[in-house]
C-alpha cells in the first residue's frame, strides 16, 4: 500500500498533488466503509426477504444501487484486479520498520518521491515530536530507503521519552522480579524469567519497556494506559528521579506512546503512589532495571 501510494496513485489521478492517509488500528471495523458494508448487506438481505431475485452480480448491483440513494458502488472485474497486479509486481515492495506505530502517511510532493510518517496525525502542523520515518522512493534504480529520525544527543530531562521508542526486534516475554544484585556493575538486563501472557496486561500495568538502537539499549518504567486491539499497548512513561536510587519516579502525563508487547521485557509490581505539588511520583519497593537515554 505504501509502495502504490507513492508510486501509482499521482499516475492514475494526474491531479493529485499531495495527499494524507490517517488510520487508527484500533479503529477498524468501526469506521464508515465498515458501516457502508453494514448497510449493504442488510439491504441486501432485505431485498432477498421480500422476494427480489438476485441471480447475478450485476443484479445484486443494480438492486443496491436503486436502493440506497447516499451510497456509489463501483464494479471492479478480474481485469481491472489483475491490471493493478501486474503493475505492482514489476516493482521491488519493501515494507515500513514500525508500522504498528503510523497512524498518518503523508505525501507532501509527487516529486519529491519520498512518504512521511507519524505516530500521530498532524494537519498544518510543523512538528517532529510525532514523526517516525521515512520512505525514499527517489531512487528508481533502488527503489527504496528507509530514513530513520535522528535522536538527539543532549542531555534533556523534559525531552518525551516517546521521542525515543519506536517498534524493534522481538524480545522475550519475562516477569520482573529482583533484578540484580548490589555487586553488579553498570546497568543490567538480567532478570529472572517467567512466561507472561498477553491476557496480564492491563489498564494501569506497571510494565519495562525496551527500545533496542544499533549500539545499546533503553529501558523505560511506564505504566498501561490502554490496550488496544492490535497487539498495541498505550503507556506512559515514568521517568526516574535525579539523584535518587532506582525506586523513585516522576510522571509526566503528557509523555505517551504506543509500544509493541514485544517491547515489554517485564511486568513491575504496583508502586506506591504520592503527589507533592503539582507532580506526581512512583515509589516502588526495589530498584526497577531502568536504563534511560541521557
Amino acid at each position: 500500500m505504501f509502495y502504490f501510494l507513492a508510486n501509482k496513485l499521482h499516475h492514475l489521478y494526474p491531479k493529485i498533488k499531495e495527499c494524507s492517509w490517517n488510520y487508527w488500528e484500533s479503529g477498524h471495523g468501526k469506521g464508515a466503509p465498515d458501516g457502508v458494508g453494514g448497510v449493504t448487506k442488510r439491504t441486501a438481505d432485505r431485498l432477498v426477504a421480500e422476494g427480489k431475485d438476485i441471480s447475478s452480480y450485476e443484479i445484486l448491483l443494480n438492486s443496491l444501487q436503486n436502493n440506497i440513494k447516499n451510497i456509489t458502488y463501483f464494479s471492479i472485474d478480474d481485469a481491472d484486479i489483475n491490471k493493478i497486479s501486474d503493475l505492482i509486481k514489476k516493482d521491488s515492495i519493501k515494507p515500513f520498520v514500525g508500522t504498528m506505530q503510523v497512524h498518518q502517511v503523508k505525501v507532501e510532493d509527487y516529486t519529491a518521491g519520498l512518504l512521511r510518517f507519524f505516530r500521530l496525525s498532524l494537519f498544518d502542523v510543523q512538528s517532529t515530536s510525532y514523526f517516525c520515518g521515512i520512505l525514499d522512493y527517489s531512487d528508481e534504480d533502488n527503489g527504496y530507503t528507509q530514513i530513520e529520525p535522528e535522536v538527539s544527543s543532549d542531555s534533556d530531562d523534559d525531552l518525551p521519552l516517546s521521542n525515543l521508542v519506536c517498534r524493534k526486534k522481538k524480545m522475550q516475554r519475562i516477569h520482573y522480579n529482583d533484578v540484580y544484585s548490589d555487586d553488579e556493575a553498570g546497568p543490567s538486563s538480567k532478570i529472572y524469567q517467567q512466561d507472561w501472557v498477553p491476557s496480564n496486561i492491563i489498564k494501569d500495568t506497571y510494565v519495562l519497556v525496551e527500545y533496542k538502537t544499533k549500539l545499546t539499549g533503553y529501558r523505560y518504567a511506564a505504566v498501561v494506559q490502554n490496550v488496544l486491539d492490535d497487539d498495541e499497548v498505550l503507556v506512559m512513561f515514568l521517568k526516574v528521579c535525579k539523584f535518587q536510587n532506582m525506586q523513585a519516579f516522576r510522571a509526566n502525563d503528557n509523555d505517551t506512546s504506543f509500544v509493541g508487547y514485544d517491547q515489554i521485557l517485564a511486568i513491575l509490581p504496583p508502586p506506591t503512589i504520592f503527589v507533592k505539588g503539582n507532580k506526581t511520583y512512583y515509589k516502588f519497593h526495589n530498584d526497577v532495571d531502568v536504563f534511560e537515554k541521557v
